[in-house]
């Protein structure tokens, strides 16, 4: 179907034994770099659990070059660059992504940080707080709690029964000695991979890594494994309760590694269950039947042990009912005939994912990198090959052979509020085991995305934005329309998230099934958007298949059913997403943030909307609205893509109903009087998002506060240095700035254990007296310019994007070239400025809170 990803790919091996791997991608001005240590949580001994996570967070902290702890961060917001990392099972990788002439600098960096940390015995301590907040903060999710004890119940030897990030006290007792052994026995050059991709000469960058790695001494590897876990032929059961507002339960199944030749058949299994709206689990478990809001199934193959998952967010008390009726779909695959048709539908879904994925050179840089740590790189296209072969009989196969009842580990987490007696482990295996059969059986040039864009009008006056991009076979569209949840009232918060789920439900001649089978049997799928200040529809498609997927997308927006059954099913699932955010830290401190700000005007409205509004809301009322809002007249077009732009305009004619807008209804939102919105709840953690006035969308000043919330925000900025790395007060600490058409806010994030709340708010609320006080540093100021721009660069490579992009000018009406104009405006902000900008919104005689109070557990 594709060409191989591993096509042009360079690799070269060093004396001491580090694998380099570059990519040449001429797409974009951007290039990744990433350090793949193959040492991860399986390979800790378990007095050490959670050392790798802890040296991830080290690295960061200072070298012998860079001995500040903020320095390696600000040096890569210097390029205009990103820095990050992650830990996981079987690796840690180390990421830079940054402007490609930056190149040779993102290598020192990160060569230094992974050969010369300093381990300082202060900054260990004041981390192991910070590590043990995110432990909390991950308890606090109600989904990573489900799978973690899934996975402590259903593993008796292996390494993945842990809790991941490592319990409190032995974290506690770390010490810099352990970590320094540690390093020196796994991050060996033999052991670790280098992987460059983006807009770079293969050359040259191997004469980088070269130079800054060349001399690292090969050293004495030394890496532990995990035991091997034994077959069993068991089920096991745990219900566990909680301060949740979802039910949820997942099933774990041991499965094969990742190279297996069974694991290709196994991820086509996962797709055809739980792979989008065609899935067989979506359409029959959520939509015919009404018995989960969530469903999802996911084959996990790692290097030495895989895991299958099915699991759901049930809609009744009792999750049994939704259990016995996943396996009566999987009972389904086992019995019958599974068709060509959807076979094959989800093997385009799974190689378009792909195809997609190598529009970021990030996600291609760590893909290299970890097949490379596995054995090969050009595994990847072997695994695509394999996976092309699977047959109908090789899925119903695996089916039958791993997801069995008697093989599962089956955990329940309910509301605390539902609590009851424990079920039977009996009656559950005996229950789903009825359903189903007995068998077993040269400097690059800055390319901005409005360079090369047109306007297409249409005969209806209509027009489209266009900018023509070949370098992958892809278009990606962007269809939406100002007004909405801008719109709404406490009595009708809601409608437009409703309105917009419901126009995927069915239209005048398909319906929720058919758009499903149509849209993703192309390989893509209909996004839908919903901003405060607009609302709309978004595709990502192969160039071949373009006509047929606008063919959908066309009736999708014009021509809706609005069934009440399916109307119906949809408030169920915005139910369920409600409680969702409730349970979200963030999401729910956001909520009452907007709420205490700007009350029952649209902008204080939550955007899924109250329950009891949702819940009036007719067949009628959503045809009035669609009627309202859906119309030619205010209708803002983009498009990016391998496509002729008279094709493409060809195909938005008489795409939308015609018509222009009445005289808007709209008031403009206005910030309330200073005030906060509180909720206490039985959480391990307190989460709060404390807010300011800000600038709105096309207000001159949100250049300055859009630096300000730069300076202020990552691991080098002022806040998280402050909160969290003088006074390890909080995991979480974050800033931003958000300009919205009536009004913007600037508003900070911390997620702390209770008691530091007061003491996390009076430092962030010192550090804005500060800067509206004292102009900030020359360099700091630089960097914060350069770190715009290269994020600018960064956001802006994929093709969906820049299609968002260009229609986002639009609707707040902005000339085409307003990004290159954002940019230049950007660089002329003054120090004095940024203070004169501090002085007036960041006050501290007007603050906006949103507060999630824990109370423990």
């Amino acid at each position: 179907m594709f060409s191989p990803t591993t096509d042009g790919v360079n690799r070269s091996v060093l004396d001491n034994g580090l694998k380099v791997l570059v990519k040449e991608n001429h797409a974009a001005p951007v290039a990744a770099v990433v350090a793949y240590v193959g040492i991860g949580y399986f390979n800790e001994p378990d007095r050490l659990s959670g050392i790798t996570h802890v040296i991830e967070h080290m690295l960061f902290k200072g070298t012998a070059r860079r001995p500040a702890k903020e320095q390696i961060a600000q040096d890569v917001r210097a390029l205009g660059g990103t820095l990050n990392a992650g830990t996981g099972y079987e690796e840690t990788a180390y990421y830079i992504i940054l402007p490609s002439e930056h190149l040779d600098a993102a290598v020192e960096i990160q060569a230094d940080m992974l050969q010369n940390s300093l381990f300082d015995a202060d900054e260990l301590a004041k981390e192991l707080e910070v590590i043990i907040q995110e432990s909390k903060q991950k308890r606090d999710n109600p989904g990573a709690m489900l799978v973690e004890t899934m996975y402590a119940r259903a593993f008796d030897h292996h390494r993945i029964r842990r809790w991941r990030i490592g319990e409190d006290e032995p974290l506690r007792n770390l010490g810099r000695l352990d970590l320094v052994r540690f390093v020196e026995q796994t991050y060996r050059p033999e052991n670790i991979t280098i992987a460059i991709v983006g807009d770079v000469q293969a050359d040259r960058a191997f004469d980088s890594v070269d130079r800054y790695w060349g001399s690292a001494p090969r050293g004495e590897l030394h890496k532990e494994q995990s035991p091997d876990e034994r077959e069993r032929e068991e089920f096991r059961f745990h219900r566990m309760y909680g301060p949740i507002q979802q039910r949820l339960f997942v099933f774990g199944f041991h499965s094969p590694t990742l190279f297996h030749e069974d694991t290709p058949a196994l991820s086509v299994l996962s797709g055809l269950l739980g792979d989008g709206r065609s899935s067989r689990l979506f359409r029959s478990l959520k939509e015919e039947r009404g018995l989960v809001n969530t469903v999802w199934a996911e084959q996990d193959g790692l290097q030495d042990i895989g895991v299958f998952t099915l699991g759901a967010e049930t809609a009744n008390p009792d999750p049994l009912p939704s259990e016995f009726g996943l396996f009566q779909e999987l009972r389904k695959i086992i019995e019958s005939e599974v068709g060509a048709d959807e076979l094959q539908l989800v093997k385009t879904r799974i190689e378009s994912r792909r195809l997609f994925a190598q529009e970021e050179v990030l996600g291609v840089a760590r893909t290299l990198a970890w097949y490379e740590a596995a054995g090969d790189y050009r595994l990847w296209d072997e695994m695509i090959r394999r996976l092309r072969a699977v047959s109908e009989s090789d899925v119903r196969r695996v089916a039958a052979e791993y997801l069995r009842p008697g093989r599962a580990t089956l955990v329940e987490y309910l509301p605390s509020m539902e609590e009851r007696s424990a079920a039977s482990t009996e009656r559950i295996l005996l229950t789903l085991e009825d359903a189903l059969p007995n068998p077993r059986p040269s400097k690059p040039r800055v390319i901005l995305p409005d360079e090369g864009t047109e306007i297409l009008r249409l005969s209806s006056g209509e027009s489209v934005v266009f900018k023509r991009r070949a370098d992958l076979p892809i278009v990606a569209i962007h269809v939406i329309f100002p007004g909405g949840r801008h719109a709404e009232t406490p009595e009708i918060a809601g409608i437009t998230n409703l309105m917009l789920k419901s126009l995927l439900k069915g239209t005048k001649s398909w319906s929720a099934s058919e758009i499903a089978e149509r849209i993703e049997g192309l390989g893509s799928g209909i996004g839908l958007s919903l901003s405060p200040d607009y609302f709309g529809f978004s595709m990502k498609i192969l160039s071949s298949r373009l006509e047929e997927g606008m063919e959908v997308l066309r009736e999708v927006i014009s021509k809706p059913a609005f069934e009440s059954d399916e109307i119906e099913k949809e408030k169920q699932s915005i139910y369920a997403e409600i409680r969702r955010q409730r349970d979200s830290m963030f999401s729910r401190a956001m909520e009452l943030f907007n709420r205490a700000s700007f009350g029952d005007q649209p902008y204080g409205l939550p955007g899924s909307g109250i329950a009891e509004s949702i819940e009036r809301l007719t067949d009628e009322a959503l045809r009035g609205w669609h009627g309202r809002w859906v119309r030619s007249g205010n209708a803002i077009i983009a498009a990016v893509g391998d496509v002729e732009a008279g094709f493409l305009a060809s195909l938005f004619e008489d795409a939308i109903p015609a018509g222009s807008l009445s005289v808007s209804e709209e008031s403009p939102n206005k910030f309330l009087i200073p005030s906060e919105s509180v909720d206490s709840v039985e959480r391990h953690q307190t989460a709060s998002v404390m807010g300011f006035r800000g600038a709105d969308a096309n207000n001159d000043d949100r250049h300055a506060l859009d630096i300000l919330a730069e300076i202020t925000s990552g691991l080098a900025g002022r806040f998280f240095q402050a909160v969290r790395g003088e006074n390890a007060l909080a995991y979480t600490v974050t800033s931003f700035h958000r300009a919205r058409k009536d009004a913007g806010f600037f508003g900070t994030y911390t997620a702390t254990s209770p008691e530091n709340e007061l003491k996390a708010r009076e430092i962030l609320l010192s550090e804005c007296e500060r800067l509206a006080r004292e102009p900030v540093d020359e360099k700091e100021l630089a960097d914060a310019k350069q770190a715009l721009r290269g994020e600018q660069v960064v956001h802006t490579q994929t093709f969906s994007s820049q299609a968002g992009e260009m229609a986002s000018h639009r609707i707040y009406g902005r000339p085409l070239d307003e990004t290159e104009r954002y940019l230049a405006r950007i660089a002329t902000v003054t120090r004095d400025e940024l203070r004169s900008v501090a002085a007036k919104y960041l006050r501290p005689d007007a603050v906006w809170l949103g507060i999630v109070r824990g109370q423990g557990t």
